[in-house]
């Protein structure tokens, strides 16, 4: 498998994981399983960089890291966000 399509892997399973945060057992384990939904992360991150190789150069970590971590990271954003408005309708209330 090319590097490339591993990324392309790696960001297509963190999209459903994201998608899975969002679900009511998904969320309860966001919430209140904070380190196991991080350990599941990782996990199946690392799992997924083996296709790279035996040892991949540091940079393919990082992008490794980076490509998988930004759908969680906008769906953690976006919650953030709406907190906030939340947040900001009741002090003007």
């Amino acid at each position: 498998m090319g590097r490339i399509w591993v990324f392309v892997l790696m960001f297509v399973v963190s999209s459903l994981y994201a998608l899975f945060l969002e679900s009511g057992p998904g969320r309860w384990l966001a919430e209140e399983r904070t380190w196991l939904s991080v350990v599941i992360g990782v996990g199946y991150v690392t799992l997924l960089m083996r296709f790279l190789g035996p040892a991949p150069a540091w940079t393919d970590w990082l992008v490794a890291w980076g490509v998988s971590g930004v759908p969680v990271i906008v769906r953690s954003l976006a919650h953030e966000v709406r907190k906030e408005r939340e947040v900001w309708e009741e002090v003007r209330r």
